[in-house]
């Protein structure tokens, strides 16, 4: 009978001292850590929901919600759920990005510890030029709060598209009967920003895009110098499109024939058409993004 209650009271003291260590009372779990379960879902400008075809690879940053310092960073799939062990803090940040794997732009390096405002994705320097960046991949961000006290039920962190794209047609460019071929023209538009940080803002030096342009022929058997539709980092305030030939300036615009700046925007292409028969005329088109505007020539 002493055997039996000796082993009682120390199983009894094993218990509470398991309890304390732990620090989950039952009468105050405020200091127990909470698995949170998310799912990551990508949207459209429309609001349709888009397949891991478009988002290749998601990023999740995990913030302390009070201080904006990362916590840990997470690897993930579109429709992938995650869950995560919620840390004794007031709340929780998570930031999402998808199609940051490529090559064209990069995360920049951060550790547990880092703010936020340290955190951005930047476009990688094109060999061509300095000031020239990589068009960007097909960009993604979304973001939640989580207070620590919202335990149950499963999130969805839902991410849109923070790219915009443009193409370029410029019509009446190759003199009839010139030898000269694609390599001897390009096309440069700028500027926008060469970083998008991690509240979706457009920031860093400006730079500018060399996207690839080549002669077509269109329905009226004509050829055009066109551009097909290329990524950028979105600038509402307005892009100026350049054309050159032999590297000579052949003209700049930065509005169309009704005075309207050269806008790029998110989720949405932005179509250019530079007419140089007679007096440069300018006009511009903005669709969902991946519909191209094709101008008839009359």
């Amino acid at each position: 009978m002493k055997q039996r209650k000796k082993i009682s009271l120390r199983f009894i003291v094993l218990l509470v001292f398991v309890q304390a260590m732990a620090g989950c009372i039952k009468e105050d779990m405020s200091n127990c850590p909470t698995e949170l379960t998310f799912t990551v879902r990508a949207y459209d400008s429309s609001g349709a929901e888009l397949t891991s075809g478009e988002v290749d690879d998601v990023c999740l940053f995990v913030f302390n919600g009070k201080s904006l310092c990362l916590i840990e960073r997470i690897d993930a799939h579109i429709g992938e759920t995650v869950t995560i062990t919620a840390p004794e803090y007031e709340d929780i940040h998570i930031v999402g990005w998808g199609n940051v794997g490529g090559e064209s732009g990069k995360c920049a390096d951060v550790i547990p510890g880092d703010h936020k405002d340290m955190c951005y994705i930047y476009l990688l320097p094109n060999t061509r030029s300095a000031f020239c960046a990589h068009t960007p991949a097909d960009l993604f961000r979304g973001e939640i709060w989580i207070d620590k006290t919202e335990t149950k039920g499963e999130r969805v962190i839902p991410i849109r598209r923070e790219t915009g794209s443009m193409s370029v047609t410029v019509r009446s460019l190759k003199t009839p009967g010139s030898t000269l071929t694609d390599e001897d023209y390009y096309i440069q538009v700028k500027e926008t920003g060469s970083a998008i940080d991690f509240y979706g803002t457009a920031k860093g030096d400006k730079i500018h895009y060399l996207p690839t342009g080549t002669f077509v022929v269109n329905s009226n058997n004509k050829e055009e110098y066109h551009a097909a539709p290329f990524n950028m980092i979105p600038e509402p305030e307005g892009v100026t499109v350049e054309i050159y030939k032999e590297d000579q300036l052949v003209t700049s615009v930065a509005e169309d024939k009704q005075g309207n700046k050269i806008s790029v925007h998110k989720d949405k292409l932005t179509n250019v058409l530079i007419d140089l028969s007679g007096t440069v005329s300018v006009k511009v088109t903005v669709t969902d993004w991946g519909n191209e505007q094709v101008e008839k020539e009359f």
